[in-house]
């Protein structure tokens, strides 16, 4: 199966290499839960792959 990587530690491992391409992600959490930063660091770490989106 063809998978994204997300590029943050830990996260890409728990899902055996990242997300599966072509698949919807719902990221849901309370406030305060680093739900943001996790959005923020995925697009980052596409940027400086020189990703297009």
């Amino acid at each position: 199966m063809e998978r994204v990587v997300t590029g943050i530690p830990g996260f890409d491992e728990i899902l055996h290499g990242g997300i599966p391409r072509r698949n919807v992600v719902l990221l849901a959490g309370g406030p305060g839960t680093g739900k943001s930063i996790f959005g923020y660091q995925y697009l980052y770490n596409g940027l400086k792959k020189g990703e297009h989106g």
